[in-house]
């Protein structure tokens, strides 16, 4: 696991010293600033292409192992209640596997959702944030699909 470590620190090692060396050579480079402008900005797209690959490489592999892993405990457990059963023991062993969601970026969710791929109910506003607004605009500011309204509530102490 250690040897990870130092393969993440030498890569972000090397990503930096080229991003700096990149940066020395441009400001020595004699060109005018519109070729320099140029050269960054392709430099700058060739760099994020070279990026992305790496990553999801990354990612792909985490995921394997993820599945691994868990393949693992579900295995382990398995074998556990068996040597349970086998002693005669009235413990058992129960493996449940459910399925998970994390939002990882609300507006694609948005988007996939008024594209209907999803249903509305995937989305869940936060009504203390909204609330928040219309105490702090008091019904000044409009945004779609909300309707900020005053509500008077009376009661006895």
């Amino acid at each position: 696991m250690g040897d990870n470590t130092y393969s993440g620190d030498f890569l972000a090692g090397f990503v930096v010293g080229a991003l700096v060396g990149a940066a020395a050579a441009l400001l020595l480079a004699p060109q005018s600033g519109e070729d320099t402008r140029t050269y960054i900005r392709d430099k700058g797209i060739e760099l994020g292409e070279r990026a992305d690959a790496p990553s999801v490489e990354a990612r792909q592999r985490a995921q394997e192992l993820e599945a691994q892993a868990e393949e693992k405990v579900v295995k382990a457990e398995k074998k556990e209640a068996k040597v349970q059963v086998a002693r005669g023991s009235q413990a058992s062993v129960i493996v449940t596997k459910t399925w998970e969601a994390q939002v990882t970026d609300i507006i694609a969710l948005a988007a996939a959702v008024a594209a209907g791929r999803l249903p509305p109910e995937v989305i869940e506003p936060n009504m203390r944030a909204l609330r928040t607004i219309s105490r702090e605009t008091k019904l000044e500011r409009e945004v779609d699909g909300v309707r900020f309204f005053e509500k008077i509530s009376t009661g006895v102490r």
